[in-house]
């Protein structure tokens, strides 16, 4: 988690392949190009360059970024459950959550 209780707070997932932090299969690489920025809460993006291995790291935004700087690689968003994203962040030292029945990709 980055910025706890600060604007543009967000929460780190992914590398699940090799959950080391050097990637792994890239998050959704047929979306190359079709990515957004958004400053807005719920934002699911991609933490790094669409392609790189290490893409399979992605962060949730939790709260809306007041600097001016969006968040580039958007790839998707929370459409429900934020609240249980915000409460698994607002306790003390989380290094593990798990989501099950978290949604559906929808073509573009």
């Amino acid at each position: 988690m980055w910025g706890k209780g600060q604007p543009g707070e967000w929460v780190e997932g992914g590398d699940y392949e090799s959950n080391d932090g050097e990637g792994g299969t890239p998050l959704l690489p047929d979306l190359q190009g079709q990515y957004r920025e958004s400053v807005r809460a719920g934002a699911v993006f991609s933490w790094y360059e669409p392609g790189d291995p290490k893409s399979a790291q992605f962060g949730i935004t939790t709260r809306d970024r007041q600097d001016g700087v969006q968040w580039s690689y958007v790839f998707g968003d929370v459409v429900s459950g934020l609240d249980v994203v915000r409460a698994a962040v607002n306790q003390s030292d989380n290094t593990e959550v798990t989501v099950v029945d978290c949604g559906v990709v929808l073509p573009l």
